[in-house]
């Protein structure tokens, strides 16, 4: 018995340790996740206005997700950009608020995709420049489409399956009530018969 509760004790103690831990997670997968996730926006646009971690921008050049081209999109940054954003000056944009990515802002060179240069020099600038220029961005995107279309195919579907299957299961219903009332019935007349005899 005793063994028993230092093996639950020692069970107990292991498993506090582990969830005490911190555990590290890196931003180093900003692009990746931008990529593979299907609420991502990324962007080109001009910075029209900051204050403090609020910052507007208006939409230039489309990479993937919401895009209205020259509408403003309000950004709110958890990361201090304050003193290296310029108004007028033009920006990639990246964030999904949605897959928990904060906005992720970049100073670029224009707003033609195939020409663009993103100025920074680190590892995860240079991978999101290179998944811009090959296009997997676009691919990304247009398999987003096919997916949201496919989804809104088969709901269509199944709408008309409940649809039709909705006539039919009040057959259904209305043949177990009357099966049910036919088990009364001769529940019944076996009770009054037995009682009888």
């Amino acid at each position: 018995m005793i063994d028993i509760i230092n093996r639950k004790l020692f069970f107990l103690f292991l498993l506090f340790i582990f969830t005490a831990m911190p555990i590290n997670i890196y931003a180093g997968d900003i692009p990746e996740g931008l990529l593979s996730s299907p609420t991502a926006t990324v962007y080109i646009g001009e910075l029209k206005a900051k204050d403090d971690a609020n910052f507007t921008f208006i939409q230039k050049t489309s990479i993937k997700g919401n895009f209205s081209e020259n509408s403003e999109d309000a950004v709110l940054s958890d990361i201090n950009y304050k003193d290296s954003l310029k108004i007028g000056k033009l920006y990639l944009v990246s964030y999904d608020i949605k897959g928990g990515i904060s906005p992720w802002i970049l100073e670029v060179n224009g707003i033609e995709i195939d020409t663009l240069i993103i100025k920074d020099d680190s590892n995860m600038a240079e991978r999101m420049a290179e998944y811009i220029h090959n296009g997997s961005f676009a691919n990304s995107e247009s398999k987003i489409v096919e997916t949201k279309e496919s989804v809104i195919s088969t709901q269509a579907e199944v709408n008309s399956i409940v649809n039709k299957t909705h006539d039919t299961d009040k057959r259904k219903v209305h043949l177990n009530f009357l099966i049910g009332i036919i088990i009364i019935l001769l529940s019944l007349i076996f009770f009054i018969i037995k009682k009888k005899i």
